[in-house]
């Protein structure tokens, strides 16, 4: 079974870095406990915030349970985007399992900004590399990697929505900016930001009689090296009276040489 080897595969992950680009689907979860040594792990997923205790939807689509009631998890908010580093404790059933917390992570999470004269130049046309953008419990998450390392210098990131340019291959241009405020430093540096799918959708005009589902075809635009302009297509549906859904993915293993960068953006 695909999940049985999936945990197993990405196990010893550290937080907040690195995704793969494929789909995997998750079945039962049976033995992967009795066929993997390493007690940690590290997913990203959604807050599910229940009256009686606090539970993770990752996005590979396994709930973990937990007992925890220390302050930084009854703090949390209902849906919010955050990483969980775990241990297992007990399997419950296909796909759920308790588990004790080794740490959380809460990932930025930002409005996306409609796209004009006025705001363009102080979001900035920093390098930036976009590794992976993905669809998942109703957030757009991007995955990138930037240069800096300045001590207490903090780089600005945004994702600008431009309603006027999106060309005959996309319903809508989305721009991710990234201001690095003159870092001198050059330190390779990953980081991901996720974005309300809402925040995009006000900037985007839907047909006015809308279809059940609507695809819409994104572009998303980044700046490189010397000001060049890369493009990453990406497919959103639109399933109305549901979540906004896309394909069911886990997150990878930590790219070797590249430094956390939680603090440094904002």
């Amino acid at each position: 079974m695909k999940n049985q080897n999936t945990l197993k595969r990405w196990n010893g992950v550290m937080p907040f870095l690195v995704f793969t680009c494929a789909a995997l689907l998750f079945a039962s979860c049976g033995r992967w406990l009795e066929r993997d040594s390493t007690p940690y792990y590290s997913r990203y997923a959604v807050v599910d915030k229940q009256a009686d205790g606090v539970s993770f939807l990752t996005d590979g689509g396994i709930i973990l349970h937990t007992d925890s009631k220390s302050a930084v998890v009854t703090g949390l908010s209902d849906n919010q985007r955050v990483i969980v580093d775990f241990t297992v404790q007990e399997e419950l059933k296909d796909t759920e399992y308790k588990i004790g917390l080794y740490s959380i992570y809460k990932v930025l999470t930002k409005d996306a900004l409609a796209l004009s004269p006025a705001i363009s130049d102080s979001l900035g046309a920093d390098p930036a590399t976009v590794n992976r953008v993905w669809i998942r419990h109703g957030y757009l998450n991007v995955d990138f990697t930037f240069a800096g390392g300045e001590p207490g210098l903090k780089h600005m990131v945004n994702l600008a929505v431009d309603t006027l340019n999106a060309g005959a291959d996309a319903d809508c241009l989305v721009e991710f900016r990234h201001n690095a405020y003159k870092d001198p430093y050059a330190r390779r540096c990953r980081g991901v930001v996720a974005f309300p799918l809402g925040s995009i959708l006000d900037h985007v005009r839907l047909p006015a009689q809308q279809p059940d589902e609507i695809t819409l075809k994104l572009k998303v635009k980044y700046y490189g090296a010397g000001g060049s302009e890369h493009f990453l297509p990406l497919d959103w549906k639109i399933v109305l009276g549901k979540s906004v859904s896309s394909e069911v993915s886990e997150e990878g293993p930590i790219e070797d040489g590249v430094d956390r960068a939680d603090s440094m953006i904002q």
